[in-house]
């Protein structure tokens, strides 16, 4: 297993869900972890050659959905004595906090349509008596 960081504009960048899928493209077990607000721990299992080959992507190429701002530092791969992570579970887990965090945005959008569409509706009202 190897382990490398990303420093600088990190979070909520949609960073994490890019490795992983990046990841799985090199047939690799990828476990990032946010760590502070900007940091972000990554490990990584499989072929050492393809470990390689995504650590290489990964630091010349920007994998941040959202690149806003200037791109991650990469710090150099290593090896990672530690023990591995229980992968399934913490993509599970990764998955879900993804997920969720999606519902709440996609619940904020509809509260805030909604109060547009309602003060829309007020302002035709005013317009439409002004007329008469």
């Amino acid at each position: 297993m190897k382990r490398f960081e990303l420093r600088g504009n990190v979070q909520d960048v949609g960073l994490r869900i890019e490795l992983i899928s990046i990841g799985m493209h090199y047939n690799l077990k990828v476990y990032p972890t946010n760590v502070g607000e900007d940091r972000v721990v990554v490990l990584v299992s499989g072929e050492e050659q393809n470990i390689q080959r995504f650590y290489d992507y990964v630091k010349s190429t920007d994998t941040r959905i959202n690149k806003e701002g200037s791109m991650y530092e990469t710090t150099p791969l290593q090896d990672d004595n530690g023990p591995e992570p229980d992968w399934i579970f913490e993509n599970q887990k990764f998955i879900m906090e993804q997920l969720r965090k999606g519902a709440l945005e996609f619940f904020e959008i509809k509260q805030l349509l909604k109060r547009f569409l309602e003060t829309m509706k007020k302002s035709g009202a005013k317009k439409k008596r002004k007329r008469e």
